[in-house]
């Protein structure tokens, strides 16, 4: 009799039962059904804005490289019987001088074009490169040459729009100064597609600002103005963009 007044009412060593068992299970696969349904929709929309973010750094790091080769243009002329300037400034590419880039190779100077090309692989920025040789005189630097190697800047489809400044800040799609370099470029990559813009544009100050023969010259604006005159040109005129 001591002993039923004793025992407590339930056994703590009892458990679960089968249908309580049942219940919690049932719990548990309608908690990780709703997590699901919430992953589902969740997961998708991260995967773009990653997307987006990682597209984002390699447009601007294509940008930074395209930059800092142009800003190291250089004032060359291509043939020693006249001053026009090695440089050609077009709205999808632009071609220019500037101290070879291989470490590996000679010092000396090399010439970039930096285009849009379309192959296989899709729609491309590119750069090509060659050894700087002089050119027959009167020739153009954006006449065909023969590049010697190319370099992928971006493999993302994307298209290089430039347009150029001279020093008084009137901008143009396409640089026709012959004996003059532009001050500023302003680089754009946009969608092939679309046409959108893919990112914010950037802009490129050229670090020479005139030719080594207007060092002593009282202005850098005369000595080029007179460097057109003696070449039968006229500054050339653009409207602003």
């Amino acid at each position: 009799m001591r002993e039923a007044v004793d025992r407590p009412a339930v056994d703590p060593r009892a458990g679960f039962s089968v249908i309580e068992g049942l219940v919690a299970l049932a719990l548990t696969g309608l908690i990780m059904a709703g997590i699901s349904m919430i992953a589902a929709q969740w997961i998708p929309v991260w995967n773009r804005g990653f997307h987006r973010v990682q597209q984002a750094d390699l447009y601007a790091v294509a940008l930074d490289r395209i930059a800092d080769d142009l800003a190291e243009a250089r004032y060359i002329s291509g043939s020693s019987q006249d001053n026009f300037m090695f440089f050609g400034g077009e709205q999808d590419s632009v071609t220019f001088v500037r101290p070879t880039l291989d470490p590996s190779g000679r010092p000396g100077l090399e010439v970039a074009r930096i285009t849009t090309i379309a192959d296989k692989s899709g729609v491309k920025v590119v750069r090509r490169q060659a050894r700087f040789t002089p050119l027959p005189p009167g020739a153009l630097a954006a006449q065909d040459l023969r590049f010697t190697s190319m370099a992928t800047l971006l493999r993302a489809p994307a298209r290089i729009e430039f347009s150029y400044s001279d020093v008084e800040g009137r901008w143009r799609p396409q640089w026709d100064d012959l004996v003059v370099l532009p001050s500023r470029i302003r680089v754009i990559l946009r969608d092939p597609a679309s046409g959108r813009e893919l990112g914010p544009a950037t802009t490129v100050f050229i670090r020479a600002e005139a030719p080594a023969r207007c060092a002593f010259a009282r202005s850098i604006r005369l000595c080029t103005r007179f460097e057109q005159q003696g070449q039968g040109l006229r500054p050339a005129s653009g409207g602003s963009q």
